[in-house]
């Protein structure tokens, strides 16, 4: 087996089971005691190259004790003894160390390895025997947890008798569970291990304990899957599950996903809902049976939590639990080898448990440096059917279900506030279940009808729809699965009915002949127009009988009639007529000052009628008046027409008026729409006057001649205004900008054009200003020289330049400086605007000259030849009346002679091709 995978699987299982979660049978697991059992690998490589495993590993099973319920146990089997402090208690796969209190988690640190061994599977046999003999604790809360990498166990060596072979140190001897007949590149070399782990699993699984199983393939250092994880080949089941995490990152999900089966807790998401401030406080939308807060850092002490406004965190569990690294190792002497074991004082934190919290917003303070909070819960949460009466909205309770139509709500309801739960604490929600009315005839003979209760996944409550005929019997039994696996199942006799069910019960005579029923109204009601509306009528009868109109009169000692209007949107005006017998209901503002504040949509308002027939008790009867009230609110659109926008000063008067066109919901106003409408104009300065055009919608601004205006941009503003019959106001606004100017607007384009064109001159008269090149060069790349008819070319150097009107061409050999000067200004089409390349520079035939110790014979300058004058000593055209020419780039400057070297003339040439740019 890879030890240090063995290491990292077993820290990340202990870690995990911070993360407590959901069991799966029913809720009532939450409260039973379990046993678990974990091997602990504390073999060397936990300790190997300052290792810190092995102190990672203690400080989890720590935190792991530290969370336990009241009456469980934790079983510690180590695969290689241990002890806790130095020559302390030891502990081994036999006898393994065992907490039962959170408060004795800190033991845990102290432990103390000075042997390590090798991983063998008789560590899973001694943990299954030893989970069997804990009392007290119901086999299906009996946990067997098993993490391998997929690589070989070692057994113990067996004689034929059975016994142990040991060495003569008096240790047994192991050996490893592999096929040596096969590489070990080939997965049967694996196969005794998978073999070994199958048999296991199916020895114990369902047989007094729960055995949970994970593989992790193994993955190098760069990533890569190097080999694969042992899969069992055994189906899941209710007693085995089985996780394969395909890298280290997926080993704590799914070490997660196992523990959610052991506790009945859920992590608080991190979510900015749950976390508030950063984690300095918490919410939660569901009341809890136990909350878990976790802080972690440097120095943590004086943990407190305390709830906001009406939210407690209830009852403190024992006390805050420190957690803390552990500084216990030792250096060990292991295959000649002297291990260097150093502990991770980076862990170190603590942990505070409260029984019976409320939903609400809680403060997490203390002493420290914090680097991570968790919080686990256990969501108090109930199952529960409501029955409201369809006609009249009244809840009723399940003794009292009388003939009639019913909304059956079903879902889950916060144990202390009783209300039911919409909260992503829950998880997934998923119903199964059913209901069943049976209907007994006159024999005696029982006909149920089943229906199923299957609503959408996810869904937090759902009702059903029933109708109820006396004699009737109604039972149900409902199962609600959340948190991906945490159950609560219950049967009619759980819901505390009847054995058998509920019976439905015949209406009382006196209240079945007495009803109200409300006639008249209209299917909505514009708001601005709701007191105006049709009024409803409200007649009371008895067996079938209006009663007299005379009962209508108020304070009538027979019959009372009284409208709860807490939740109608309106006010409901309640007016007797005696004379015709019966009540108009007429719906009213809530508030007749601000009647804009009533609430628009569906509404409801309930009424209840009391009568007292003759010689029997006052039966009373309430209904429901349900209307909507409709949102009229207009939306005021104005537009701003101007017909200029450009204005000379002095033609003010004569600029054409500018129009506001009014709208409401898109139409042009009514005449007394157009009435209630407010408009307000700001001309910045500008002297105006407005006209109103009621037959046109519309209002007229016509400017003004103004006294001392200025130039400049004005911009020309309108607020409408619109106040409803009920005083709500709409409001809409436009603007429009506009010029004023002393000139008109073409001279001012003419002057514009103007200055356009002299700058267009202007950059075209610099632009075409003609210029010589300024970056003429050569390079001995681009040159040849010969001297006494050798070719010295590497020993010279060349130069070409043109500035200061003048060109130079020149050679340097042997310390010695020659070549040409000529006079040289630009060619044509030489102009700024064009490139260096695309210039060229215009020679004066007769300026061209030598110059240094040389003597020049010959010079070629582009297709220009040059020749000397014996008489003069000077260069002169080779052609009788040459013109000036033109240089270019890419020209060739050609000149030979001769040069005195040590009293002898030494011929020379020199060859150069010219650019003029680098």
């Amino acid at each position: 087996m890879k030890k240090r995978l063995s290491v990292l699987l077993a820290v990340l299982l202990l870690l995990s089971c911070m993360l407590m979660a959901v069991p799966t049978a029913q809720a009532e697991k939450a409260t039973e005691k379990r046993a678990i059992a974990v091997v602990f690998d504390n073999s060397g490589s936990m300790y190997w190259n300052e290792n810190k495993a092995w102190c990672r590993a203690t400080y989890a099973m720590e935190v792991f004790a530290s969370m336990l319920n009241e009456g469980d146990v934790l079983q510690i089997y180590p695969m290689n003894k241990f002890s806790i402090g130095k020559g302390g208690a030891e502990y081994t796969m036999e006898n393994p160390l065992q907490i039962t209190n959170a408060a004795d988690a800190s033991i845990i640190r102290k432990n103390y390895t000075d042997h390590n061994g090798g991983t063998p599977i008789e560590s899973i046999d001694a943990a299954a025997e030893g989970l069997k003999k804990v009392p007290n604790v119901k086999d299906e809360y009996k946990y067997l947890v098993i993490v391998t990498d997929g690589a070989s166990f070692q057994e113990f060596k067996k004689d034929e008798n059975g016994n142990y072979v040991t060495n003569e140190k008096g240790e047994i001897v192991a050996k490893e569970l592999v096929d040596e007949s096969k590489k070990s590149t080939d997965p049967a070399y694996y196969a005794p291990t998978k073999t070994a782990i199958e048999g296991r699993i199916q020895k114990y699984a369902g047989k007094g304990m729960k055995v949970m199983y994970l593989g992790m393939d193994t993955v190098n250092s760069s990533g890569t899957v190097t080999a694969k994880a042992c899969n069992p080949d055994i189906t899941e089941s209710e007693d085995y599950v089985e996780e394969i995490a395909s890298d280290s990152s997926a080993v704590l999900v799914s070490l997660t996903k196992m523990c959610n089966r052991i506790f009945g807790r859920n992590t608080l998401p991190k979510s900015e809902k749950y976390f508030i401030d950063g984690g300095d406080k918490i919410y939660l939308d569901v009341s809890t049976k136990k909350l878990i807060v976790f802080v972690q850092g440097t120095n943590i002490n004086n943990l407190t939590v305390t709830g906001e406004g009406d939210a407690s965190v209830g009852n403190i569990v024992g006390k805050e639990q420190q957690v803390k690294y552990s500084d216990n190792g030792a250096d060990i002497t292991y295959r000649g080898e002297v291990w260097n074991i150093v502990s991770d004082p980076n862990l170190q934190g603590m942990m505070v448990t409260y029984d019976g919290s409320t939903a609400g917003t809680f403060d997490i303070k203390c002493d420290g440096a914090v680097s991570s909070v968790e919080v686990y819960y256990e969501p108090d949460v109930e199952m529960m059917f409501k029955f409201t009466n369809a006609e009249t909205g009244e809840q009723v309770k399940p003794e009292e279900l009388y003939e009639g139509e019913y909304e059956l709500e079903y879902g889950m309801v916060d144990s202390k506030s009783g209300k039911f739960v919409e909260s992503d604490l829950l998880g997934d929600i998923k119903y199964t279940g059913s209901y069943t009315v049976t209907t007994v005839d006159e024999k005696g003979n029982e006909t149920p009808k089943t229906m199923k209760i299957e609503p959408a996944k996810g869904t937090f409550k759902g009702s059903e729809t029933i109708s109820l005929k006396m004699g009737q019997k109604f039972e149900a039994e409902l199962e609600v699965d959340y948190l991906n696996g945490y159950i609560i199942r219950k049967t009619t006799k759980d819901f505390g009915w009847p054995e058998g069910g509920i019976t439905v019960q015949d209406i009382p005579v006196d209240l079945k002949d007495f009803r109200i029923e409300i006639t008249g109204g209209q299917d909505s009601y514009p708001l601005q127009q709701l007191e105006a509306g049709a009024s409803y009528t409200a007649v009371v009868y008895f067996k079938d009988e209006p009663l007299p109109a005379a009962y209508y009169a108020e304070n009538d000692d027979k019959l009372t009639f009284i409208c709860d209007d807490t939740n109608s949107n309106a006010k409901v005006q309640v007016t007797p007529n005696t004379e015709k017998g019966y009540y108009e209901l007429k719906l009213l503002h809530k508030d007749p000052n601000a009647p804009q504040n009533t609430k628009c949509g569906k509404s409801e308002a309930v009424f209840e009628a009391t009568y007292q027939p003759d010689g029997s008790k006052p039966v009373t009867r309430k209904t429901k008046l349900e209307y909507t009230i409709k949102d009229d609110f207009a939306t005021l659109g104005a537009e701003l027409i101007v017909p200029q926008d450009y204005i000379v000063i002095k033609d003010m008067a004569d600029t054409q008026a500018m129009t506001v066109k009014l709208t409401l919901n898109g139409a042009y106003l009514t005449a007394e729409e157009f009435k209630a409408v407010k408009v307000s104009v700001d001309c910045g300065g500008i002297n105006y006057e407005l006209t109103p055009d009621e037959a046109n919608s519309a209002y007229k601004i016509k400017i003004l001649e103004t006294d001392k205006i200025s130039e400049g941009d004005y911009i020309i503003s309108v607020n409408a205004q619109y106040t409803d019959s009920i005083g709500r106001v709409a409001k809409a606004e436009t603007e429009y900008l506009v010029t004023l100017s002393s000139l008109p607007l073409w001279v001012k384009w003419a002057i514009t054009l103007s200055i356009l064109l002299i700058l267009f001159i202007i950059i075209w008269t610099i632009l075409h200003i003609r210029v010589l090149p300024t970056k003429a060069h050569t390079t001995k790349k681009l040159s040849f020289m010969t001297y006494d008819s050798e070719d010295v070319t590497r020993s010279a150097n060349f130069l070409a330049e043109i500035k200061q009107g003048s060109a130079k061409f020149q050679t340097q050999f042997a310390g010695r400086k020659y070549g040409l000067t000529m006079d040289a200004s630009p060619g044509k089409e030489s102009y700024l605007y064009k490139g260096q390349k695309s210039r060229s520079a215009e020679i004066s035939v007769a300026s061209v000259r030598k110059f240094g110790p040389a003597k020049i014979q010959e010079a070629m300058i582009g297709s220009a030849k040059y020749v000397l004058d014996e008489d003069t000593g000077k260069l002169v055209p080779a052609l009788p009346n040459m013109k000036p020419f033109l240089i270019k780039n890419g020209m060739m400057v050609k000149f030979s002679g001769s040069v005195q070297d040590a009293g002898v003339d030494k011929d020379f040439e020199v060859t150069s091709k010219i650019n003029f740019k680098k």
